[in-house]
């Protein structure tokens, strides 16, 4: 009986986090999301080129927009991130709306 018990427990905790892992990685590409999409409408959508269906977010370039160019970008949810992690957001030629997000994410 204890041995089902422990066996038990070791599960639920395993469980336990795998699954705050998997919530974590969630607000980091939500946080990510939201900060493209503001990067994108300010600085990219108005200036960008005709043809252009897929453009690069990174967090990195983010952060030198920050530092060197007074840009107010909001980097506290993805203080825990690298400067490689990234966004590539795909564009409709027309509309100019994005229309897919995809991650990749380097966060501790």
């Amino acid at each position: 009986m204890k041995k089902l018990f422990l066996l038990s427990l070791i599960l639920f905790s395993v469980l336990l986090v795998a699954c705050s892992r998997e919530k974590e990685s969630y607000d980091y590409e939500a946080a990510m999301k939201e900060l493209a999409i503001q990067v994108y409408e300010e600085r990219i959508k108005p200036s960008s080129i005709e043809n252009i269906t897929v453009q690069e977010i990174e967090l990195g370039h983010v952060r030198n927009i920050n530092n060197k160019y007074g840009g107010n970008f909001e980097l506290d949810k993805l203080k825990n991130c690298s400067d490689e992690s990234r966004v590539d957001l795909t564009i409709d030629k027309n509309t100019k709306e994005v229309i897919e997000y995809e991650f990749t994410m380097y966060c501790k």
